[in-house]
């Protein structure tokens, strides 16, 4: 087999080499387009869900700063005084309720 039969595809017209690089150039440019497209999309719905947990952190940022707000008080000082401390205003009966212990349960015996 002689070299030029093998390289049968280097006696074509030269037009037909050009029409075949510029299909394949022009197939490798779609390629890239739609894999940017692609990426454009995925890139635009991550934005959309980052930007919805950003409104939801914002709105529970907001929530913070009125109960922190709300803290500093003196009404919620003194309620969390008497809540979970049991403090007293002077003048006020403090209540003790104080429970029976439970009583042992019976054991059977073997």
């Amino acid at each position: 087999m002689s070299l030029s039969s093998r390289l049968g595809f280097l006696q074509l017209p030269l037009r037909y080499l050009v029409a075949i690089g510029v299909t394949v150039l022009l197939a490798l440019a779609v390629l890239a387009f739609i894999r940017v497209t692609v990426a454009d999309l995925e890139l635009g719905a991550q934005k959309q869900s980052l930007e919805r947990d950003i409104a939801a952190l914002q709105v529970e940022n907001e929530a913070l700063h009125a109960k922190v707000d709300y803290l500093q008080t003196d009404d919620a000082v003194e309620k969390l005084a008497r809540e979970q401390l049991g403090w007293t205003k002077p003048g006020d009966t403090a209540v003790v309720v104080v429970r029976p212990p439970s009583e042992p349960t019976p054991t059977t015996a073997r």
